[in-house]
């Protein structure tokens, strides 16, 4: 019981949670922000993206006290479409005109309240540096 205090409901941050299948539909609308990221960017490629997360893959696994079983792929990848995922939220939180109108995110109050709180759990964070 205490367990599903930290677990959360409907969006997985960093390695902790990555790949539970409860939590796949919001891995879609990842590669969903991902690309219009990509697109706003005037970028053909998320190439260039991974190369930087790759260079500090091995700096950001040290960040994390458990264990978990990620190779470098899945690493860099969870740590690009997850970044990328927060920047574009809080963006479209901020400024509701770059919103789709399809977004389920901010369709649904339940939804944008449930993130807010995976969000902030302990267990579901990624590495961040300046």
């Amino acid at each position: 019981m205490w367990n599903d205090v930290y677990d959360p409901e409907i969006l997985s941050i960093g390695p902790y949670h990555y790949g539970t299948l409860r939590l796949q539909n919001m891995q879609q609308l990842k590669f969903r922000y991902l690309k219009r990221y990509l697109k706003r960017r005037n970028e053909q490629s998320v190439e260039r993206y991974a190369i930087a997360v790759a260079a500090m893959e091995k700096r950001a696994r040290k960040c994390y006290a458990d264990s978990f079983d990620l190779d470098e792929n899945a690493f860099v990848t969870m740590m690009l479409l997850d970044g990328v995922f927060l920047i574009e939220l809080f963006r479209y939180s901020s400024f509701k005109h770059l919103r789709d109108a399809d977004d389920p995110i901010f369709r649904h109050e339940r939804i944008l309240s449930q993130l807010r709180h995976d969000i902030l759990l302990l267990e579901n964070q990624i590495h961040f540096s300046s």
